[in-house]
Protein backbone atom coordinates (compact mmCIF):
# COMPACT_ATOMS: atom_id res chain seq x y z
CA UNK A 1 0.00 0.00 0.00
CA UNK A 2 1.14 3.45 -0.58
CA UNK A 3 1.01 6.55 1.96
CA UNK A 4 -1.99 8.79 1.52
CA UNK A 5 -0.21 11.86 0.68
CA UNK A 6 -1.64 15.12 0.77
CA UNK A 7 -1.87 17.51 -2.63
CA UNK A 8 0.09 20.04 -0.43
CA UNK A 9 3.01 17.33 0.10
CA UNK A 10 3.32 16.62 -3.39
CA UNK A 11 3.52 19.42 -4.70
CA UNK A 12 6.33 20.28 -2.04
CA UNK A 13 8.54 17.10 -3.68
CA UNK A 14 7.70 18.58 -6.97
CA UNK A 15 8.89 21.59 -6.10
CA UNK A 16 12.12 20.48 -4.75
CA UNK A 17 12.72 17.99 -7.73
CA UNK A 18 12.74 21.51 -9.31
CA UNK A 19 16.68 21.54 -9.73
CA UNK A 20 17.08 17.70 -9.56
CA UNK A 21 15.81 16.38 -12.55
CA UNK A 22 17.59 16.29 -16.00
CA UNK A 23 17.70 16.14 -19.32
CA UNK A 24 14.48 18.22 -20.44
CA UNK A 25 13.89 22.01 -21.45
CA UNK A 26 9.89 21.73 -21.03
CA UNK A 27 7.50 21.00 -18.48
CA UNK A 28 5.48 17.25 -17.77
CA UNK A 29 2.10 18.66 -17.37
CA UNK A 30 0.04 16.45 -15.44
CA UNK A 31 -3.05 16.90 -12.99
CA UNK A 32 -4.76 14.04 -10.75
CA UNK A 33 -7.74 15.31 -9.98
CA UNK A 34 -7.18 16.82 -6.95
CA UNK A 35 -5.02 19.41 -8.45
CA UNK A 36 -2.45 20.58 -11.15
CA UNK A 37 1.23 18.78 -11.34
CA UNK A 38 3.31 20.77 -12.90
CA UNK A 39 7.18 19.50 -13.01
CA UNK A 40 9.78 21.78 -14.44
CA UNK A 41 12.10 19.16 -15.96
CA UNK A 42 15.09 21.81 -16.82
CA UNK A 43 18.77 20.15 -16.35
CA UNK A 44 20.38 21.22 -13.34
CA UNK A 45 24.13 22.71 -13.13
CA UNK A 46 24.30 21.52 -9.75
CA UNK A 47 25.01 17.76 -11.57
CA UNK A 48 28.77 18.03 -12.36
CA UNK A 49 30.99 15.47 -14.15
CA UNK A 50 33.00 14.72 -11.89
CA UNK A 51 30.09 13.51 -8.97
CA UNK A 52 28.50 10.23 -8.00
CA UNK A 53 25.76 11.33 -5.83
CA UNK A 54 24.82 7.50 -5.43
CA UNK A 55 28.81 6.12 -5.03
CA UNK A 56 27.79 3.50 -7.98
CA UNK A 57 30.65 4.38 -10.24
CA UNK A 58 28.86 6.51 -12.77
CA UNK A 59 29.05 10.53 -12.48
CA UNK A 60 25.83 12.67 -12.13
CA UNK A 61 26.18 13.49 -15.69
CA UNK A 62 25.78 10.26 -17.14
CA UNK A 63 24.07 8.19 -14.68
CA UNK A 64 20.58 7.30 -14.90
CA UNK A 65 19.45 6.88 -11.41
CA UNK A 66 21.24 9.42 -9.38
CA UNK A 67 20.28 7.87 -6.40
CA UNK A 68 19.90 4.72 -6.97
CA UNK A 69 17.01 3.31 -5.80
CA UNK A 70 16.34 1.38 -9.14
CA UNK A 71 14.16 4.32 -10.61
CA UNK A 72 15.36 6.09 -13.61
CA UNK A 73 15.30 10.20 -12.98
CA UNK A 74 13.20 10.62 -15.29
CA UNK A 75 10.32 8.52 -14.04
CA UNK A 76 11.56 9.50 -10.14
CA UNK A 77 9.05 11.92 -8.39
CA UNK A 78 12.77 12.82 -6.36
CA UNK A 79 15.21 11.47 -8.32
CA UNK A 80 18.15 12.50 -5.22
CA UNK A 81 16.28 10.85 -2.43
CA UNK A 82 16.08 6.81 -2.54
CA UNK A 83 12.99 7.30 0.09
CA UNK A 84 10.40 9.12 -2.31
CA UNK A 85 10.31 7.45 -5.42
CA UNK A 86 6.59 8.70 -6.70
CA UNK A 87 2.85 7.74 -6.56
CA UNK A 88 0.82 5.46 -8.04
CA UNK A 89 -2.85 6.87 -8.04
CA UNK A 90 -4.68 4.71 -10.33
CA UNK A 91 -2.49 1.09 -9.10
CA UNK A 92 -1.36 0.44 -13.13
CA UNK A 93 2.25 0.21 -12.53
CA UNK A 94 3.08 3.88 -13.36
CA UNK A 95 3.55 6.47 -11.63
CA UNK A 96 1.48 9.45 -11.57
CA UNK A 97 3.94 12.16 -11.96
CA UNK A 98 4.47 10.54 -15.93
CA UNK A 99 1.06 8.74 -16.19
CA UNK A 100 -0.74 9.27 -19.11
CA UNK A 101 -4.15 8.98 -17.39
CA UNK A 102 -2.99 12.22 -15.62
CA UNK A 103 -1.19 14.15 -18.79
CA UNK A 104 -3.13 17.64 -20.16
CA UNK A 105 -0.72 17.16 -23.05
CA UNK A 106 -3.22 14.74 -24.68
CA UNK A 107 -6.76 15.07 -26.01
CA UNK A 108 -9.55 14.02 -23.69
CA UNK A 109 -10.82 11.79 -26.49
CA UNK A 110 -7.31 10.33 -27.49
CA UNK A 111 -6.15 9.85 -23.42
CA UNK A 112 -7.38 6.29 -22.62
CA UNK A 113 -6.28 4.89 -25.50
CA UNK A 114 -3.32 6.35 -25.15
CA UNK A 115 -2.50 5.13 -21.21
CA UNK A 116 -3.52 1.93 -22.62
CA UNK A 117 -1.00 1.84 -24.81
CA UNK A 118 1.59 3.26 -22.01
CA UNK A 119 0.51 0.55 -19.81
CA UNK A 120 1.32 -2.09 -22.52
CA UNK A 121 4.43 -0.80 -23.44
CA UNK A 122 6.13 -0.38 -19.80
CA UNK A 123 4.22 -4.17 -18.96
CA UNK A 124 5.67 -6.02 -21.98
CA UNK A 125 9.08 -4.21 -22.63
CA UNK A 126 9.76 -2.19 -19.10
CA UNK A 127 9.62 0.98 -21.41
CA UNK A 128 8.36 3.80 -19.65
CA UNK A 129 6.89 6.58 -22.38
CA UNK A 130 6.72 9.96 -21.22
CA UNK A 131 4.63 12.82 -23.11
CA UNK A 132 6.24 16.71 -22.06
CA UNK A 133 4.92 17.73 -24.94
CA UNK A 134 1.12 17.97 -26.87
CA UNK A 135 1.15 14.03 -28.26
CA UNK A 136 -1.51 13.09 -30.53
CA UNK A 137 -2.60 9.11 -30.06
CA UNK A 138 -1.35 7.81 -33.66
CA UNK A 139 2.26 8.75 -32.40
CA UNK A 140 2.23 6.67 -29.63
CA UNK A 141 0.68 4.18 -31.67
CA UNK A 142 3.74 4.48 -34.45
CA UNK A 143 5.73 3.63 -30.87
CA UNK A 144 4.07 0.86 -29.98
CA UNK A 145 3.77 -0.50 -33.82
CA UNK A 146 7.79 -0.01 -33.69
CA UNK A 147 8.77 -1.98 -30.52
CA UNK A 148 6.06 -4.81 -31.78
CA UNK A 149 8.50 -5.66 -35.09
CA UNK A 150 10.58 -7.43 -32.08
CA UNK A 151 13.48 -6.74 -33.52
CA UNK A 152 15.30 -7.20 -30.53
CA UNK A 153 13.05 -8.71 -27.63
CA UNK A 154 14.85 -7.43 -24.30
CA UNK A 155 15.96 -3.56 -23.53
CA UNK A 156 18.68 -3.22 -21.11
CA UNK A 157 20.01 0.29 -23.05
CA UNK A 158 16.49 1.65 -23.07
CA UNK A 159 14.56 2.43 -20.17
CA UNK A 160 12.50 6.08 -21.09
CA UNK A 161 10.90 7.36 -24.50
CA UNK A 162 10.11 10.66 -24.20
CA UNK A 163 8.42 13.55 -26.35
CA UNK A 164 9.77 16.68 -25.17
CA UNK A 165 8.96 19.83 -27.30
CA UNK A 166 12.15 21.04 -28.02
CA UNK A 167 16.47 20.56 -27.19
CA UNK A 168 17.36 23.55 -25.28
CA UNK A 169 20.71 23.00 -26.35
CA UNK A 170 20.28 22.91 -29.59
CA UNK A 171 16.62 23.56 -31.30
CA UNK A 172 17.22 21.88 -34.58
CA UNK A 173 17.89 18.86 -33.16
CA UNK A 174 14.88 16.25 -33.99
CA UNK A 175 15.72 13.37 -31.68
CA UNK A 176 18.24 12.13 -29.74
CA UNK A 177 19.68 8.81 -28.12
CA UNK A 178 21.58 9.20 -24.98
CA UNK A 179 23.11 6.36 -24.48
CA UNK A 180 24.27 6.31 -20.97
CA UNK A 181 20.91 7.46 -19.77
CA UNK A 182 19.27 4.53 -21.28
CA UNK A 183 16.66 7.57 -23.17
CA UNK A 184 15.39 7.82 -26.42
CA UNK A 185 13.48 11.74 -27.25
CA UNK A 186 11.57 13.03 -29.98
CA UNK A 187 11.25 16.90 -30.34
CA UNK A 188 8.34 17.55 -32.15
CA UNK A 189 9.07 21.67 -32.98
CA UNK A 190 10.89 19.72 -35.48
CA UNK A 191 8.59 16.75 -36.44
CA UNK A 192 5.88 19.05 -38.05
CA UNK A 193 4.62 15.67 -40.29
CA UNK A 194 4.09 12.12 -38.73
CA UNK A 195 6.10 10.84 -41.34
CA UNK A 196 8.77 12.82 -40.05
CA UNK A 197 7.92 11.47 -36.52
CA UNK A 198 8.34 7.95 -37.70
CA UNK A 199 11.35 7.96 -39.50
CA UNK A 200 13.61 10.05 -36.74
CA UNK A 201 11.83 7.58 -34.09
CA UNK A 202 13.13 4.92 -36.05
CA UNK A 203 16.80 6.31 -36.80
CA UNK A 204 17.13 6.90 -33.16
CA UNK A 205 15.54 3.24 -32.47
CA UNK A 206 18.49 1.85 -34.24
CA UNK A 207 21.00 3.84 -32.20
CA UNK A 208 19.16 1.55 -29.37
CA UNK A 209 19.60 -1.40 -31.57
CA UNK A 210 23.37 -0.92 -32.05
CA UNK A 211 23.47 -1.02 -28.18
CA UNK A 212 21.45 -4.10 -28.12
CA UNK A 213 23.05 -6.17 -30.35
CA UNK A 214 26.49 -5.05 -30.93
CA UNK A 215 27.57 -7.85 -32.29
CA UNK A 216 25.35 -7.37 -35.52
CA UNK A 217 26.65 -4.14 -35.46
CA UNK A 218 29.88 -4.92 -35.17
CA UNK A 219 29.79 -7.33 -38.21
CA UNK A 220 27.49 -4.62 -40.14
CA UNK A 221 29.57 -1.94 -40.25
CA UNK A 222 33.33 -3.92 -40.55
CA UNK A 223 31.57 -5.43 -43.86
CA UNK A 224 30.17 -2.66 -45.60
CA UNK A 225 33.62 -1.00 -45.16
CA UNK A 226 34.38 0.67 -41.53
CA UNK A 227 37.26 0.53 -39.31
CA UNK A 228 37.57 3.45 -37.01
CA UNK A 229 36.74 6.90 -39.10
CA UNK A 230 37.98 5.06 -42.27
CA UNK A 231 35.76 4.08 -44.93
CA UNK A 232 36.81 1.77 -47.71
CA UNK A 233 33.78 0.21 -49.87
CA UNK A 234 32.74 -2.86 -48.77
CA UNK A 235 36.18 -3.17 -47.50
CA UNK A 236 37.33 -3.74 -51.09
CA UNK A 237 40.93 -2.61 -51.11
CA UNK A 238 41.10 -1.59 -55.08
CA UNK A 239 38.46 1.22 -53.87
CA UNK A 240 39.64 4.94 -51.99
CA UNK A 241 40.06 4.53 -48.60
CA UNK A 242 38.66 7.96 -46.95
CA UNK A 243 39.17 9.20 -43.88
CA UNK A 244 35.89 10.77 -42.36
CA UNK A 245 35.59 13.51 -40.54
CA UNK A 246 33.41 12.36 -37.24
CA UNK A 247 29.78 13.79 -37.12
CA UNK A 248 30.28 16.04 -40.25
CA UNK A 249 28.25 15.43 -43.02
CA UNK A 250 28.85 19.09 -45.62
CA UNK A 251 32.47 18.30 -46.50
CA UNK A 252 33.65 16.96 -49.44
CA UNK A 253 34.47 13.68 -48.62
CA UNK A 254 31.27 13.25 -46.99
CA UNK A 255 29.76 13.35 -50.28
CA UNK A 256 32.31 11.52 -52.09
CA UNK A 257 30.87 8.77 -49.81
CA UNK A 258 27.65 8.53 -51.91
CA UNK A 259 29.38 7.10 -54.74
CA UNK A 260 29.01 3.85 -52.65
CA UNK A 261 25.88 2.89 -52.86
CA UNK A 262 25.45 1.86 -48.75
CA UNK A 263 24.84 5.41 -48.05
CA UNK A 264 20.88 5.79 -48.32
CA UNK A 265 21.16 9.28 -47.38
CA UNK A 266 24.30 12.47 -46.85
CA UNK A 267 23.99 12.24 -43.17
CA UNK A 268 24.72 8.37 -42.93
CA UNK A 269 28.19 9.19 -44.53
CA UNK A 270 29.21 11.38 -41.26
CA UNK A 271 29.83 7.98 -39.16
CA UNK A 272 29.35 4.66 -38.24
CA UNK A 273 27.01 5.09 -36.01
CA UNK A 274 24.43 7.30 -37.78
CA UNK A 275 25.13 5.19 -41.16
CA UNK A 276 23.77 2.29 -39.29
CA UNK A 277 21.15 4.11 -37.76
CA UNK A 278 20.06 5.03 -41.25
CA UNK A 279 20.35 2.63 -43.30
CA UNK A 280 18.15 0.60 -40.50
CA UNK A 281 15.69 3.12 -40.88
CA UNK A 282 15.76 3.66 -45.02
CA UNK A 283 15.47 -0.53 -45.31
CA UNK A 284 12.43 -0.68 -42.01
CA UNK A 285 10.43 1.64 -43.52
CA UNK A 286 10.86 1.05 -47.28
CA UNK A 287 7.19 0.41 -47.94
CA UNK A 288 6.81 4.49 -47.58
CA UNK A 289 9.69 5.49 -50.59
CA UNK A 290 7.46 6.98 -52.69
CA UNK A 291 6.32 9.57 -50.18
CA UNK A 292 8.40 12.30 -51.13
CA UNK A 293 9.57 13.11 -47.21
CA UNK A 294 10.94 9.87 -47.55
CA UNK A 295 12.71 10.88 -50.84
CA UNK A 296 13.91 14.08 -49.40
CA UNK A 297 15.96 12.43 -46.62
CA UNK A 298 16.90 9.06 -47.72
CA UNK A 299 18.39 10.95 -51.76
CA UNK A 300 20.09 7.78 -52.46
CA UNK A 301 17.37 5.39 -51.84
CA UNK A 302 17.80 4.28 -55.50
CA UNK A 303 21.16 3.53 -55.49
CA UNK A 304 20.88 2.00 -51.85
CA UNK A 305 18.26 -0.75 -52.76
CA UNK A 306 21.07 -2.57 -54.60
CA UNK A 307 24.16 -1.98 -51.61
CA UNK A 308 25.55 -4.59 -49.33
CA UNK A 309 24.25 -2.40 -46.69
CA UNK A 310 20.15 -3.17 -47.54
CA UNK A 311 21.05 -6.82 -47.78
CA UNK A 312 22.77 -7.03 -44.83
CA UNK A 313 20.15 -5.16 -43.14
CA UNK A 314 17.58 -6.41 -44.55
CA UNK A 315 18.29 -10.40 -43.63
CA UNK A 316 19.00 -9.00 -40.36
CA UNK A 317 14.70 -7.64 -40.03
CA UNK A 318 13.35 -10.18 -41.94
Amino acid sequence: MFPKLSLLFLLTLLGQTLLATPMWGEKLNYNTGDGPIIKDVTISDNFFLFEDEDFDGFSDKTDHDLDGDGIHNIVDLDPVNPNIKGIDIDQDGIFANVDIDFTLHIQKNEKAHAAQIQNEIFNQYGITLVIAAKTELREIKIIQELLQRDIVTRFNHLDVIVIDERNKNNSNYRGLYEKSWKQLTLYKTQLKEIEEFEMTLTHEFFHVIAQEDKAFYREFINAVGWQNNFYQHNGDKSHTRFQVARNSFHTGINKQLLNSNNFPSLYSASSPEEMFAEVGAATLLQDKSKHYLFLTRFSQYKEFKSSLAHQLMSDYLH
